[in-house]
């Protein structure tokens, strides 16, 4: 990923935008082929691993066997800069955003392996709720007929790069501005933003 040094992530920081927001774009290339599929994933810090899982029709299964390349794109926060918010002359358009993409090597998992993924997968997700719904609540019959239907896999990240462009080259003043005219926005990605550029802000 290209990234000027102002915008570089550190790697603690992919990993903390990898767990808020888990829900990634897989893309594998084999045989010149380039297949795509949009999965929640769960990342294992300490085997510096992600784990997700695919439906058995899927055909990017094959491709995650023997892939020539493979990465996760994960997006965080992002919106449009408008130049008219800034006091400042010649300004221009542009767009602050953050964004991870890891690079690894896949491993398909057995049945027994894919039930530990989508019962830690749900598990993450259901901690929101006051009453968590468990997988012990699905009958048998279905979690096995699930698990026919499924393939989990591994992958082992040999490579995390981060860009987080949130207005670090603009001047304190110009960064306020931004703060503003983000903040004036409808939407919640732009609310999400104003507050990340106002953390950069000198107090």
């Amino acid at each position: 990923m290209y990234s000027k040094s102002p915008f570089k992530m550190q790697q603690q920081a992919c990993f903390d935008l990898l767990e808020s927001q888990p829900f990634g774009l897989l893309t594998t290339c084999a045989q010149g082929k380039i297949t795509q599929a949009f999965l929640p994933f769960i990342l294992d810090k300490q085997s510096n691993c992600l784990y997700g899982h695919l439906a058995k029709q899927n055909g990017q299964i094959n491709a995650l066997e023997n892939p020539s390349d493979l990465t996760i794109t994960f997006q965080g926060d992002h919106a449009y800069i408008s130049p008219n918010w800034y006091e400042s002359d010649e300004q221009v358009p542009t767009w602050n955003y953050q964004a991870v993409i890891v690079r690894g090597n896949a491993t398909l998992l057995d049945s027994s392996e894919t039930l530990k993924v989508i019962t830690a997968l749900s598990n993450r997700h259901e901690t929101q709720f006051e009453t968590p719904w468990t997988m012990d609540k699905l009958p048998q019959k279905k979690t096995q007929a699930l698990l026919k239907a499924i393939t989990g896999f591994r992958i082992e990240i040999a490579e995390v790069s981060g860009i987080s462009k949130m207005s670090q080259n603009k001047s304190d003043r110009d960064k306020k501005d931004v703060v503003v005219g983000l903040k004036n926005q409808p939407d919640q990605s732009s609310k999400n933003v104003a507050s990340i550029v106002s953390k950069l802000c000198t107090k």
